[in-house]
């Protein structure tokens, strides 16, 4: 009997540990023969990691790798659990493509590998619970959806009173032509709401909409998600309807750790594949391979290149840092990261916010070395923490679904961790576990 059970427990395990070796020969295939192919000429490939070569280092890193994979597919199905898995399959993997590649960043590689574990077992500590006592009881998922529907509705009259029809734009190629001067038409306010409701708000309205099949709610928010994107030209936003979608899809199946790891290394190798069959069609495959599986991972380079051999920021230019320390560099670090490894000077062009931005392990690297990412994994490992709260309320599933593209796009891959807590919804989702009035136990626990 007890063979019986570890035999049951050990089949999920061996599953996810196959396909994460799969996703990391399809992330492999697109570094060779799309990323080196199309980019191999770009600075984010050609500009980082001078003279710090190890010939051994794709040896090491492939022994860390099989440590991740280890470490993952013995994982549960916490929505912490999932949260940890999207970060191992995107920017970690990436960056060990990277680093045994390239044969350099070794010590890097195993920082993060550390950091990433610390992350981990912080988030299995049980913490007492936060928000059961003193919850209020005031939204449930219908009020929630009305919510969520008018505050978009809300936001973006708001942005064309503030003039946003100026800068209207459907156009991936003209993003950057028109997003400096939308910001900037929004005003400060404006935008902190914007990005709160893009951060996690919109995203949880859709995870709850899809779990109670509401379509006149599914229409509107797709529908308030497109007009979002034109009215700011951030073509991340626009996928954030399509990305609740699919992680709901696979949230529905009887493995969708399994299924979650296979499609991403799927959509990567068809996309390189698309790629090499038309190369005229090179835009599409970028939207994801490039800019989402392995910008983040370069960048995240980019702080352990420059910082290794620069002062460190001591978050000088963080409000986290409180301005007790004198900014060092005299302007945002992303800004001077973008401009040493690129050789251009975004401040004064349409391209500004083009800097090199990046999430908690090359920020945290960068503020404060090894320990400054230590520090950061602890705190990482605290706010995914929440998710588990939220997936106590509203069930694992959806929970998921809702966090899915905060803690995907944004807090693991493109934003320091302060801005990413106190600028992109964090807060946001502390006042919705206060103010959430019922527990749902319609969904059950995703599967491994």
């Amino acid at each position: 009997m007890a063979t019986s059970r570890k035999r049951r427990r050990l089949k999920p395990a061996v599953l996810l540990g196959s396909a994460l070796i799969l996703y990391i020969l399809s992330i492999q295939f697109a570094y060779q023969y799309f990323m080196l192919l199309k980019w191999g000429e770009d600075y984010l490939e050609t500009n980082w990691g001078h003279g710090q070569i190890t010939p051994s280092t794709g040896f090491f890193v492939s022994v860390l790798l099989a440590y991740g994979v280890f470490l993952v597919s013995r994982m549960g199905n916490r929505p912490s659990d999932f949260m940890h898995l999207l970060f191992f399959l995107t920017p970690i993997i990436p960056m060990c493509i990277i680093s045994g590649n390239r044969g350099v960043g070794l010590s890097f590689i195993l920082y993060v590998m550390v950091a990433f574990t610390m992350s981990y077992f912080v988030s299995c500590i049980s913490f007492k619970r936060l928000f059961g006592r003193m919850r209020v009881g005031l939204i449930g998922e219908k009020q929630y959806l009305r919510l969520s529907v008018l505050m978009g509705v809300g936001i973006l009259l708001w942005a064309i009173a503030k003039g946003g029809l100026d800068h209207l734009n459907f156009s991936f190629s003209d993003s950057y032509e028109f997003r400096r001067g939308a910001s900037e038409s929004r005003g400060s306010l404006l935008n902190y709401v914007l990005l709160n409701y893009v951060g996690i708000l919109i995203s949880l309205g859709f995870a709850i909409a899809f779990s109670r099949r509401k379509i006149i709610y599914i229409v509107s928010l797709f529908a308030i998600n497109v007009a979002i994107f034109a009215l700011t030209s951030n073509k991340a936003y626009l996928f954030i309807g399509v990305f609740a979608l699919a992680m709901h899809i696979i949230l529905s199946t009887r493995s969708p750790k399994f299924y979650l790891t296979l499609g991403l290394g799927s959509v990567a190798v068809g996309l390189t594949v698309l790629y090499l069959f038309f190369p005229e069609r090179w835009l599409v495959p970028t939207l994801f391979v490039r800019r989402y599986l392995f910008v983040p991972a370069y960048i995240n380079f980019f702080f352990w290149d420059f910082f290794s051999n620069h002062s460190y920021a001591y978050w000088s230019d963080s409000k986290f840092g409180l301005g007790i320390v004198e900014s060092v560099y005299g302007r945002p670090t992303p800004q001077v990261i973008g401009d040493y490894f690129s050789g251009i000077d975004f401040s004064n062009t349409a391209q500004k916010f083009n800097n090199a931005n990046t999430g908690w392990l090359g920020s945290g690297y960068g503020n404060a070395g090894v320990v400054g990412m230590f520090i950061y994994a602890i705190m990482s490992g605290v706010v995914t923490k929440f998710a588990n709260i939220l997936g106590k309320l509203v069930g694992n599933k959806v929970a998921i679904v809702g966090l899915a593209f905060y803690f995907f796009a944004i807090f693991f891959t493109s934003t320091d961790l302060p801005a990413a807590l106190l600028t992109y919804g964090f807060f946001s989702l502390c006042i919705i576990l206060f103010l959430w009035k019922q527990t749902n136990q319609r969904s059950k626990n995703p599967s491994a």
